[in-house]
């Protein structure tokens, strides 16, 4: 990792111009210096790989040509063999150059020898193995792991640090590699210590608290870089991981009876983690617990409860934004929060302005001037609960500065890479994963009694429009209407599952089809059983009864939605009283 951030380092520097003016000499102080700090930074990766001196000549000769240009490359590459023979004495021989250290330089040697401190944990070896170590191990690790990831400094402190003026692209996209690497690495750290904790035979308390704050500080570190001038989105879809990660200890603590959340997590659910850690985007957070979902929905009950029901809200973008945005929002007139579903007022219903849910909100253009990214566009282009054949990104992106102009002619492709969110395939992959995630939320409520509250999240999934490269491809059968993009997606999270599989079908095919014809990579299938659903849609085309299976909501309810939408109202209180602390639930 040392040896990838160097490189970044040091192509950045060649964005400074000028020749290698001046004289070719440096004074014997400087060369000593510049000899002892190269041969400490060399010192780990000759030990670790056993490099010769013909190797390490070589990688100060390269380390040499890539310096800025100046003064100092000029003289190092004149005397190449003498501060090649210093370096060497030093490294082997310990007959090298000494250096008097300076204030900075003896305070980290003595941090170095500090167990608590960053630069301690920056030279400890790192853990390879996660899946044998032991727990007490693993917090270790992790807290080292963290430590050291404040080492990895994101590109516009590089470029303040080293005096830059620009930029090139690649060069920033190297250095958020190494970033996403080691956060990457945090995660799956963070993954393997709930599982060391989760088998414990006897769980306490110290232990809980100990992995609760581990995983808390990565949250927030996590929450910082998402928005950090340079973030990619692999950071925000790891941040997506965290959610995840967060909402299963807490479920793994409410279910052993010994064990209780800090006193400053005390209510906190996957909402209030995803205000910080996704903003205003949950398309990731839906397609991780998409993923999760059975393929028979029968099953929800079982794998599901209500101690769930926020990771679904969160996912559904019902949990609000955060509290700056929010802010914001709010004088412009926009609502938030998980109960503003519920109002009556359709005025009211109109001004909920959730997050997004089916496309990313674009980022500025890379700024070194400032430490955060705006990351809440789409947020702003929010549209209310009535039908529309206008999607959110079009009826607001095209009048701002973020616009992408190749946009709508790839999301209306069916040629494309599927993990591409940009692309028609890539869209449809998302939306069904919403969708899935709405009906499971749905039945959820139904079987906890909280039927106004269903009601309320069938008729907000209008905030999801279908694609259009999708609304193309849904077959008569399935008995959906297609003309409307919102309307669709409105029947589709209470329609039977029969129907619902007969769209997916048909866009399987067609999208093979079309995959072969353009040789394309990759394909996706949604995770259904295709026999059922085969069998469903030829009970489609010889006129048989769409009525629900039992798998999907049932008849009276889907009756009572159709009227509401029709009326685009909700239902009288008084008409539902198992559901009457439904404003009080979150």
């Amino acid at each position: 990792m040392k040896e990838r951030r160097n490189k970044g380092t040091m192509a950045a520097r060649r964005e400074r111009e000028g020749g290698d003016g001046g004289d070719d000499e440096i004074s014997e102080t400087e060369s000593d210096r510049f000899i002892v700090k190269v041969a400490e930074y060399l010192q780990g990766a000759i030990g670790a790989h056993g490099w010769s001196e013909e190797t390490v000549r070589g990688a100060f000769d390269e380390a040499v040509k890539h310096m800025p240009k100046g003064r100092a490359r000029k003289a190092l590459r004149a005397g190449f063999d003498e501060y090649a023979d210093k370096l060497c004495d030093t490294i082997y021989r310990k007959n090298g150059p000494s250096i008097e250290r300076t204030k900075e330089e003896r305070k980290i040697a003595k941090l170095s020898k500090d167990p608590s401190s960053a630069w301690w944990a920056l030279h400890q070896e790192p853990l390879e193995d996660f899946a044998s170590a032991s727990l007490e191990v693993l917090c270790v690790e992790f807290d080292y792991s963290l430590k050291r990831a404040s080492f990895d400094i994101p590109a516009y402190v590089l470029m303040k640090a080293l005096e830059i003026s620009d930029m090139l692209p690649e060069d920033v996209a190297t250095t958020e590699e190494i970033r996403e690497a080691a956060l990457r690495r945090l995660v799956d750290i963070a993954q393997a210590s709930k599982a060391a904790f989760e088998k414990k035979a006897t769980k306490t308390q110290d232990d809980f608290v100990k992995v609760n704050n581990l995983v808390g500080r990565l949250a927030g570190a996590t929450a910082i870089r998402r928005k950090m001038q340079g973030a990619r989105d692999e950071t925000a879809k790891l941040a997506a991981e965290i959610v995840m990660l967060r909402h299963d200890f807490r479920k793994l603590a409410s279910q052993d009876a010994s064990l209780s959340p800090p006193e400053h997590e005390i209510g906190v659910t996957a909402s209030h983690d995803a205000a910080v850690l996704l903003g205003n985007y949950r398309g990731d957070l839906a397609a991780l617990l998409a993923e999760r979902l059975p393929e028979d929905e029968n099953e929800l009950a079982r794998m599901f409860g209500e101690g769930d029901l926020p990771i679904f809200e969160c996912a559904l973008g019902l949990g609000g934004f955060d509290a700056d945005f929010e802010k914001r929002g709010k004088k412009n007139g926009l609502m938030f929060g998980m109960l503003d579903i519920d109002v009556k007022d359709v005025k009211d219903v109109g001004k909920n302005a959730p997050p997004a849910l089916l496309r990313r909100p674009p980022k500025a253009k890379f700024d070194a001037n400032k430490e955060v990214n705006d990351y809440d566009m789409e947020a702003f282009a929010h549209a209310g609960a009535g039908v529309s054949t206008t999607s959110i990104a079009e009826s607001a992106f095209n009048k701002s500065d973020f616009i992408d102009t190749d946009y709508l002619t790839e999301a209306l492709s069916l040629v494309g890479k599927d993990d591409d969110e940009r692309s028609g395939p890539g869209r449809v992959k998302l939306y069904f994963a919403v969708v899935r995630v709405a009906r499971a939320y749905i039945k959820l409520l139904n079987e906890a009694g909280k039927r106004k509250r269903s009601s309320a999240v069938a008729r907000y999934m209008a905030v999801a429009p279908a694609p259009e490269v999708l609304l193309m491809h849904v077959p008569e059968s399935s008995g959906i209407d297609n003309t409307d993009a919102r309307a669709m997606s409105v029947e589709l999270s209470v329609a039977s599952i029969k129907a619902l599989q007969s769209i997916v079908n048909e866009w399987n095919e067609m999208r093979t089809l079309f995959k072969s014809a353009a040789q394309s990579e990759g394909g996706f299938f949604i995770d259904v059983n295709r026999t059922a659903g085969d069998a469903a849609r030829l009970a489609f085309e010889e006129g048989e009864s769409a009525e629900d299976d039992g798998a999907g909501v049932d008849d009276e309810t889907e009756k009572e939605l159709m009227a509401m939408l029709d009326k685009l109202e909700g239902p009288d209180a008084s008409s539902d009283d198992s559901d009457d602390e439904a404003s009080d639930e979150d």
